[in-house]
């Protein structure tokens, strides 16, 4: 397993996909792809399977969040903390879930949030998307401080993803245009002074907390809102949440 995750095969074939979407992040993340750093997360999953601690999502999935978003249209990206720890269910979209008969408990309570504060509650929970390529398409990059988790072990694998996030964001620095940020938790906000003064920075608590305390609704302090208010400003069209 060591063998396969450390080849150059391998990293080829995350590269292509990249490439092979025509989304335009393959330039981006091809300095990061063929770097020390993510040989080092490579070796890392590696060593992880070879002790039998599984991983999700799998490897084939875990640049889908920039696959499905056209760096030509990014204009909002969310920070997570990290993919739902279930076998089966990340996608490799923040807070997506394609892959499961009903939300988990973090979508559930930001689109609750959603129709609550944007739609003013005229649309139903139940009438929204788990599948979250309809905001990706949209250039809403959903992605996860880390980019993997051990099964049943959450932030598991945030220490290992740091450099990958840090690479990101210190690119991102360079786009031509402001970007809207919504940083969702601790560990998302933490990374919020590697973001340029020129971006905007909207931050919340993690839905999960809300989930966690058992609480009815996760306060999301109107980034919604005040994203589509900073984008309209900037002249870009508003997101449809």
């Amino acid at each position: 397993m060591e063998n396969t995750f450390n080849s150059y095969n391998t990293r080829d074939k995350l590269f292509q996909k990249l490439v092979d979407s025509n989304s335009g992040w393959s330039s981006i993340l091809k300095t990061m792809i063929y770097s020390e750093d993510f040989n080092n997360i490579l070796l890392y999953l590696a060593n992880e399977v070879s002790n039998e601690r599984r991983f999700t999502p799998p490897l084939s999935k875990i640049f889908n969040s920039f696959t499905t978003c056209p760096i030509d249209k990014l204009k909002v990206v969310i920070i997570g903390m990290d993919p739902y720890n279930k076998m089966g269910v990340a996608d490799g979209i923040a807070f997506s879930c394609s892959e499961t008969s009903s939300p988990q408990p973090s979508l559930r309570f930001i689109q609750k949030a959603i129709v609550s504060t944007v739609y003013n509650n005229e649309k139903k929970v139940e009438e929204m998307n788990k599948d979250l390529r309809y905001l990706s398409n949209q250039g809403v990059l959903l992605v996860n401080a880390a980019l993997t988790v051990q099964i049943d072990k959450a932030g598991s694998h945030l220490k290992v993803w740091k450099p990958f996030t840090a690479f990101l964001l210190d690119m991102l620095n360079y786009v031509d245009t402001p970007l809207v940020y919504l940083l969702f938790g601790k560990d998302a906000q933490q990374y919020a002074d590697l973001i340029s003064d020129k971006h905007i920075i909207l931050t919340a608590s993690h839905p999960a907390s809300a989930a966690y305390n058992r609480l009815k609704e996760w306060d999301c302090n109107n980034v919604f809102n005040e994203c589509n208010n900073y984008l309209e400003t900037l002249g870009k069209e508003k997101i449809i949440w």
